[in-house]
């Protein structure tokens, strides 16, 4: 694999950014988007022209949306980060995921789904709880 990637690859400075999102529920919803969305969808594009591409995004330290204007390029390059490599797929379409799976889909969530009613547990028998000894 590695004789595929041309060797200018390696000397090139990359940038990555991490920080950390949280725990269960709050890392969850910051992460599902990247996950299940397209990098942006067309109802945050505000304005299109021959100059800029105008659109909406809400950054995670805040929940005002803001606007940015990007060159057309910029704009493109920035999409284009967001475009997964030939042969690795989005979560939702591998697996018990894909669309061909959603009957498996359904058996697995009705694994999961509570009953209606929960049973009460069963008084111990007299037997039982006379050869009980405490803890």
């Amino acid at each position: 694999m590695f004789d595929t990637i041309p060797t200018s690859v390696w000397s090139q400075d990359w940038v990555v950014h991490s920080q950390p999102v949280g725990r269960g529920l709050r890392a969850l919803r910051y992460l599902a988007p990247y996950i299940f969305r397209v990098a942006i969808s067309n109802n945050r594009l505000v304005a299109v022209t021959d100059d800029a591409v105008t659109f909406r995004y809400r950054p995670s330290s805040s929940r005002e949306w803001r606007l940015c204007s990007l060159s057309p390029f910029a704009f493109i390059h920035r999409f284009l980060l967001h475009v997964l490599p030939i042969g690795f797929v989005k979560v939702r379409y591998y697996g018990f995921f894909s669309p061909g799976q959603r009957q498996l889909l359904r058996q697995i969530a009705s694994w999961f789904t509570p009953p209606q009613s929960i049973p009460p547990p069963p008084e111990p028998s007299a037997e039982v709880a006379h050869t009980e000894r405490p803890i």
